[in-house]
């Protein structure tokens, strides 16, 4: 299905905006197969200091154990995703999670949204 077709199909007025598209279809991706997608959401790889250092591209620094001196970078699909809708000026996705925790003390993943305003920076 081309992007033209996917837009005709989303069928919104006003048109969407990016993320509000790219929303929609991460929460049909997350039906689909919720455990292909949870696990591309909400798992992160280490990345380098470019990398960390590009201008949109969202990245994490998690705390070290210990007297580390060099930071451990890592992104994830919403950090690479966030760091494209920022380019065009759009909106924010974020993953939801449940407010209650399951039986292993965990928030259960639910889908995506839309937010307003980007990540804080420091």
């Amino acid at each position: 299905m081309s992007h033209y077709e996917i837009v005709e199909t989303l069928g919104s007025t006003p048109p969407l905006c990016v993320a509000e598209v790219a929303c929609r279809i991460l929460n049909e991706s997350f039906a689909d197969d919720p455990n292909a997608i949870h696990s591309l959401s909400v798992n992160r790889v280490p990345c380098n200091q470019a990398l960390a250092d590009h201008p949109s591209v969202v990245v994490d620094a998690p705390p070290t154990i210990g007297d580390s001196s060099d930071p451990l970078y890592q992104v994830g699909m919403i950090g690479i995703l966030n760091g494209i809708l920022a380019v065009f000026g759009s909106k924010r996705l974020a993953i939801k999670f449940t407010d209650d925790k399951d039986v292993e003390g965990r928030h259960k993943m639910v889908g995506f949204c839309v937010v307003e305003d980007g990540p804080a920076s420091d």
